[in-house]
Formats: structure tokens, sequence, C-alpha cells
């Protein structure tokens, strides 16, 4: 599973849905560098949206408290990562301001936040919901959205 899916993805209870973010926990990341496409690029801009997509409960940008979640929790390993190019609040302003992630970041960012949405693979683990911390199982790249007991009826 690629990081960028995680900005799409929700917890399914009811309570939660719209007001969450899931956050991968106890997981194995690997992020590999890529090479920048014309097709990367234009999928970071079409994309800008869901990259700057903020909470609706605090007002903060999901992508931030993704990384700061797996950054606490995960090891993360390959050569497309870099502490120093992490994305900042600002930078996101910024994209969202201009509705261009290509036209606002340097290459360096580019390449990271490509790297990052693009070039990571989860394949197991869990994702923890950031509102009432129901966990769902990830085997071979795939989340488990389906509850033991619900599975059973």
């Amino acid at each position: 599973m690629k990081i960028f899916t995680l900005l799409l993805l929700q917890c399914k209870l009811q309570p939660c849905r719209m007001e969450n973010y899931l956050i991968p926990k106890d997981t194995p990341v690997r992020i590999e560098n890529l090479d920048l496409r014309e097709c990367d690029r234009e999928f970071l801009d079409a994309q800008c949206r869901a990259i700057c997509n903020v909470t609706t409960q605090t007002n903060e940008f999901v992508l931030i408290k993704l990384i700061e979640g797996w950054l606490s929790t995960c090891a993360i390993t390959g050569d497309g990562f870099s502490r120093e190019h992490l994305l900042t609040k600002e930078d996101l302003d910024m994209v969202l301001s201009s509705s261009s992630v290509t036209e606002t970041l340097d290459k360096t960012k580019i390449r990271f936040l490509s790297n990052l949405l693009l070039g990571s693979e989860i394949e197991t683990g869990a994702l923890e919901c950031s509102r009432c911390g129901e966990r769902y199982p990830i085997a071979s790249g795939i989340v488990d959205f389906v509850a033991k007991e619900d599975a059973l009826v």
C-alpha cells in the first residue's frame, strides 16, 4: 500500500467518518528514491487538494499528522527518505494557496513528496484511527477493514 492511499482512507466506525485519519502504527515503511517523471508531477498537482487535506477537528494538515505519526512508531528504510526534506505546515499552506505543488515547492521537496506518496510501501502492521484508536491490520499491503465479529455475521 502506498502512503498516498492513507490520505484517502478513513475509519469505518460511524462516529469517526469524515472526522479522522488513519496513522500507520508499528509498521515497517520502505521509501524508494524514484525518478520523477512528468506524469508524477502532473499527479501531484492534480491531487493538490488531497495532499493539503485539513482535519475538521483541529484544522491541521493530515499529511503532516501522518508523517509525525509514522516517524514516531514506524521503521523507515530506503534511499528515498531524508528528514531534512520533510514538508512543513508552511510548505503546505503555500501549496494550498497556489493550488500547485510543482509551482510552489522546490525540486528537492517535490522529489521528497513524490518518494513519500508514490515510492513508499507498507506491507504489514496496522493503521490506527486518530479519533477512536480502532486498529486495522495490514497484511501483504492490504488493509483489513472487516472486524472479526463483522465477518461472522
